[in-house]
Formats: C-alpha cells, structure tokens, sequence
C-alpha cells in the first residue's frame, strides 16, 4: 500500500514496519517507534495517542507494546488510557477488575489519580468505566479537561488508546489532547484512501509516527532488522 502524500511533520517519515500478527512486534520495534516521536520526558506528562482510521488495525496491541517496552527503558510511570468509550478493550486485554475508568472521570465522579490499577511496576491503566447509553457525549468533554498532563506522578508517560478516527466526529477532539498522534494502519488490508482521509481530518495535527502493521518484508527472516 503507498502511503499518502499528506504533509506531515519531520518526525512522521519515520515509519515503524512491525512483523505479521505470527511474529509479534518485538521490544526493539517499539524502541525505534518510540525514539521516531523525539519526545523529552521533562517535568510533567508526556501524552501520545495511538489511532487507526478504522477498526481492526491493531491498535490496542500497538499501544499496549509500546507502554510494556518503554516501562522498562525508562525510570518513570507508564499510564495506559482506554479513550475507545464504544469499544472499550483494555481491561478485557490484561484481564483487570471492571471499576470506574475515564468515563466516572469525564462526569466529574471520581479524580483521574483515583481510577488508575496498578498492573506492575511503572505500569497503570486506566479503563473506559461505566460509559452508559451516550458515550461520545463523554468523549466529546475530553478536550474541556487537561486530565493528563497534571498528575500527582510527576513526569512520565500516558499512552491512550484512542478510537479509530473515522468511527465518528468526535475521535479528532480526542486525538488533540495527545501531544504526538501515532497512526496503525494494517499493511495490505486498509486502503490508502482511507489512510488519506484519517490525516486529513486530523487537520494540523497529523500524526508523527505511521506504525505498519502486519508488514511482510521481501528480506529472510534471518535478516539483521528485516522487519524494521
């Protein structure tokens, strides 16, 4: 599939060609896809958000590699957000009690400190909670509240994991509290119109890092970064 010609920041050329789904993403695809977004871990959060134009890209998985790999590089706390209010997967992905999440958050129940479960060292999540009937009326209060960047932690890192651009108008409002958008997209499968159409409404903020999944590299296997 060609990549769109949309203009994007320096940082987006950098593109992260992960392994097919048999051979999963190893911890040194996740080291170049994170050292790409050329971020400084300074005094306070650094927020990226991981998107698809659709669903069935790989998403979730993307964002939970990248916080695993990272927790152990870096010496700070790593927060995993569920932001897909209509999909809601990453308490079902590491089996975790369903408590209040991010919604209870966005209604003004709970402090966003208050929802996280502690997985393992360096390593929260924090999921989607009790959404209700009207999900994207708590999606679209995300933008009114900076939920990420003022925590009791101090600096460290939130990855969320944001519902697919084009599922509704809502998930660029979502997409703009990140500081760096990372977009999946299935290698083969999603049609680059699609790809264009996501970048596009994204707007001024396109996305710094285009994650490949599902890449098959024409080199062996036993080809030193053959699926870099």
């Amino acid at each position: 599939m060609s990549m769109p010609n949309q203009k994007m920041r320096p940082a987006a050329q950098q593109v992260l060609q992960a392994r097919p789904s048999s051979a999963a993403p190893s911890a040194e695809h996740f080291r170049t896809l994170f050292a790409s977004l050329e971020l400084s871990i300074g005094s306070r959060q650094v927020v990226i958000g991981v998107t698809s134009a659709v669903r069935g890209e790989g998403r979730t998985s993307i964002a939970v590699g990248l916080a695993m790999t990272i927790r152990t590089d870096l010496d700070v706390p790593i927060t995993l957000v569920d932001v897909d209010l209509e999909n809601p997967s990453l308490v079902q992905y590491f089996g975790t009690q369903l408590g209040p999440g991010l919604a209870e958050v966005l209604q003004g129940k709970h402090g966003f400190e208050a929802v996280k479960q502690v997985l393992r060292k360096n390593l929260s999540v924090v999921g989607a909670g009790s959404v209700g009937p009207d999900p994207l009326r708590l999606l679209r209060r995300l933008p009114d509240q900076d939920l990420f960047h003022t925590t009791h932690d101090g600096p460290g890192v939130t990855i969320l994991d944001l519902p697919p651009i084009l599922t509704n108008s809502y998930s660029m409002l979502a997409a703009s509290v990140a500081d760096v958008a990372i977009l999946v997209v299935r290698a083969g499968v999603t049609p680059a119109p699609l790809v264009r159409e996501a970048i596009a409404r994204l707007g001024q903020r396109p996305p710094h890092g285009i994650v490949l999944n599902g890449f098959r590299s024409p080199l062996p296997s036993w080809w030193p970064m053959s699926g870099v």
